[in-house]
This record gives structure tokens, sequence and C-alpha cells, in this order.
């Protein structure tokens, strides 16, 4: 058991300090950390049947969250190397996340080009547009690699 704030066994409801090493950094359906405190290991043992489930799915949670967000930087890695967009300009709205670009027409035999860093403002920007032409490619560009980081996580 790891040891952390204070809070509630989750066994006999009295104050808690340590914490399910399983589930120390599980997420609950939010994301969120969820532990599960107890105040004594006899307390953790006796609970552990009606816990272990919990656990588990905590811990799935975890490990798609975190195989979700390595996809996702490998993802916009990607679109930054191979861009085939010939972005002229932007327009993003105000108070908006809304990317709007312009593209100039392709020559025969053009496929990639430089990322047009001097149109976007900020990495957020710059991860709106690699995203703005290709989102629903993303697990397409990345299919083996997709199948390979949600392998065996179902607790099912």
């Amino acid at each position: 058991m790891a040891t952390s704030t204070d809070s509630q066994c989750a066994a006999c409801g009295t104050p808690a300090t340590t914490r399910c090493t399983g589930c120390t950094e599980g997420l609950d359906p939010k994301g969120d950390l969820c532990p599960t405190y107890y105040c004594a290991k006899a307390c953790q043992v006796a609970h552990w049947d009606h816990h272990k489930r919990q656990c588990k799915l905590a811990n799935a949670r975890k490990q798609l969250y975190r195989g979700g967000e390595l996809l996702q930087t490998i993802f916009y890695k990607y679109r930054g190397q191979f861009f085939d967009l010939k972005i002229d300009k932007i327009h993003k709205p105000e108070d908006t996340d809304t990317i709007f670009a312009t593209e100039t027409r392709k020559q025969k035999g053009e496929f990639l080009f430089p990322f047009p860093v001097s149109l976007v403002k900020d990495e957020r920007d710059k991860k709106a547009l690699l995203a703005w032409s290709a989102c629903e490619y993303g697990v397409v560009y990345l299919f083996n690699l997709v199948q390979h980081v949600v392998r065996g996580m179902s607790v099912f």
C-alpha cells in the first residue's frame, strides 16, 4: 500500500492514509485519478473481492489513456513530417478552436510540403492544423501501431 492524503477506508469507513497500490494511478471514467484507501492491510484483504473488478477497470482505463496519448503524439509527429497540404493562409474565428485553411492547388507530382510554421500562432493551432484534414485518417495512418498499443487491454 502507498501512503497518501487522509481519506476513508473503503472497507470499514475509518480514516485511512494508505491506498491500494494496484490502482494508485488508476483512472475513473472521466480520466481522473481514483485511488482506493484502506486503514490497514487486513481491511484491504477483506475488501479485495469487492474491489478487484474496480481496480482492474481503473488500470485498464489508465492504460487506454496512456495509449491514446502516445498515439496522439505519434500522429502529430507523423503529420508534421508527412504534411500533404499546400497551405496558403489560415483563418481562425475569435473565441473558437476551429481553423480554416486555404490550400493552394498542388502541381502534378507534388505530394509533401513543409509544415507552415509561420502561419500558426501556438501549439494548439499547430495541432488543429495537423488534424484539420486528416483526423479521421489517424487510425488508418497508424493502424498497425494502434493494434499493438491496444492489444490485450480488455479486462473481461
